[in-house]
């Protein structure tokens, strides 16, 4: 995703670590939320980001799919193996 990010020239902002104060606030100034996993148990950084309003976009595995399956939308990304 970063190399087509770059390569498009998208406004896209990719974060690493962040402190687990600042991540609630943070990730309200933000619309969509990203998860391209090929294996999750259970989402943690999903739940949270749905509740500070982004708009999940994760692949079906795991516990993702169960997740997102009662949010409005159905944005779900298919992982090559």
């Amino acid at each position: 995703m970063l190399s087509y990010s770059i390569q498009n020239k998208l406004p896209v902002t990719f974060h690493g670590y962040i402190e687990r104060e600042r991540l609630i606030s943070e990730l309200g100034n933000y619309d969509i939320f990203i998860q391209p996993s090929r294996t999750e148990p259970f989402g943690y950084s999903v739940t949270e980001a749905m509740a500070s309003g982004c708009v999940p976009i994760c692949s079906k595995v795991g516990g993702l799919q169960d997740q997102v399956i009662h949010f409005q939308f159905d944005y779900s990304l298919k992982i090559k193996s």
